[in-house]
């Protein structure tokens, strides 16, 4: 049943483009806990994008909250150990290469059973190519940019160079992998940049504040 579960979480990983390898470690299968493990579950998904035209670039930040053990199919939340520490996260964006994180101690108490995740993404695909840019500024700084013309994409009732350069809307797939290298379910969607901090449900916190693609930590 193990080896389903990966091999059908394989096959949903390569549905999307842009997808980055995703490492394994075959020598967590030799913990004898693995045996019995219940996958880790995520849900509450919270998106958020803001453009920064130093970098001339997109920042995105994701954050989730997870469950491990899981629940098993008629609910119930399994009795194994937390084994969610020395596991990862992993995503795929259409068009934008993004790289696992790691989970150590510095991202998930070892003790703990539930928590949130957040990670600030980084990675190809998320700059602004140069030819949309000159579209909008101007080439001698006279006369000034006219935006006047863009979409108003976040709804904040003025265009600026975001809007003119927002838009591009990704499909994109994330979940994450226990240290017996079982996978979590996947949280599966589109999000259009520039639309502003998105939620699964109100009350949510998390990515209230988008990192700057320069700072990012998603590596």
């Amino acid at each position: 049943m193990r080896a389903r579960r990966r091999l059908i979480g394989a096959l949903a990983a390569a549905l999307l483009t842009g997808c980055a390898g995703v490492p394994t470690s075959a020598d967590w299968d030799n913990d004898p806990e693995c045996d019995a493990n219940t996958p880790p579950e995520i849900g509450n998904l919270v998106l958020n994008s803001a453009f920064f035209p130093d970098d001339l670039a997109w920042g995105m930040c994701i954050s989730f909250q997870w469950l491990d053990p899981g629940r098993d199919e008629a609910g119930n939340v399994g009795s194994d150990p937390q084994k969610l520490f020395g596991g990862f996260f992993s995503s795929e964006f259409q068009g934008v290469d993004t790289l696992s994180v790691w989970i150590d101690e510095g991202a998930v108490d070892p003790a703990a059973s539930s928590g949130s995740l957040q990670v600030n993404m980084v990675g190809e695909g998320l700059a602004v190519e140069l030819e949309t840019i000159a579209q909008w500024l101007p080439v001698d700084g006279e006369p000034p940019p006219d935006w006047s013309l863009c979409p108003d994409l976040n709804g904040n009732g003025d265009a600026d160079l975001s809007d003119c350069v927002g838009g591009r809307t990704m499909a994109f797939a994330m979940r994450l992998r226990d240290r017996c290298d079982d996978p979590s379910n996947e949280l599966t969607g589109e999000y259009q940049l520039g639309s502003d901090r998105r939620v699964e449900a109100d009350g949510l916190t998390g990515c209230e504040v988008v990192q700057a693609p320069s700072g990012g930590d998603g590596e």
